[in-house]
């Protein structure tokens, strides 16, 4: 059984055979997939699979939150079980308030983001966290994506390059290669 598409994580072979019947999707409103990409469509997604496969993961989701007189902060949604967030201790509803000692705030929230985007696997990073009426200090070393990531992290760039269809295609694919395992 798969799990909601918001956190879609199952293993995927690629292949051409594969690959085949996700591209007929099309991307918003278009006749054609559309693609930052010039690749063909397997070679893309493939590509793309390389890059997410060398960035490391801390294990978390994360959602913008204002508490205590509109002070800004990222509120823990969801920690993978398991994942580097989850081995230093992070759990949900904590608020991260400050990250390498910078504070938290609608500004540098796109640094914070950039950051994680770009960390290099063993990395550490430090946050400053509020759970409940408690403030504690975590240190989280980044990790290798596992399969689950990678492919959920593939699933979001194809939605967002190839459009809907193929998105549904390439999870019901996905479906299928864990139900033949």
């Amino acid at each position: 059984m798969i799990r909601p598409a918001t956190t879609i994580f199952l293993a995927f072979a690629f292949s051409t055979m594969l690959l085949a019947g996700i591209s007929s999707g099309t991307a918003k409103g278009g006749n054609e997939p559309q693609s930052e990409c010039s690749l063909s469509f397997e070679e893309c997604v493939a590509q793309k699979r390389l890059v997410f496969e060398r960035q490391a993961a801390i294990g978390m989701k994360l959602v913008p939150v204002t508490i205590e007189n509109e002070k800004f902060c990222l509120g823990v949604a969801e920690v993978n079980q398991g994942g580097a967030a989850d081995k230093a201790g992070l759990k949900e509803r904590d608020l991260i308030l400050q990250w390498d000692g910078k504070e938290i705030t609608p500004e540098s929230r796109r640094d914070f983001f950039e950051l994680h985007r770009n960390l290099a696997i063993d990395q550490k990073v430090e946050y400053l966290v509020q759970r409940e009426e408690e403030k504690l200090e975590f240190t989280i070393t980044a990790e290798k994506p596992t399969r689950d990531i990678v492919d959920g992290r593939v699933a979001r760039f194809i939605y967002e390059q190839y459009g809907q269809e193929a998105y549904e295609n390439f999870l019901r694919h996905l479906e299928e290669n864990a139900e033949n395992q």
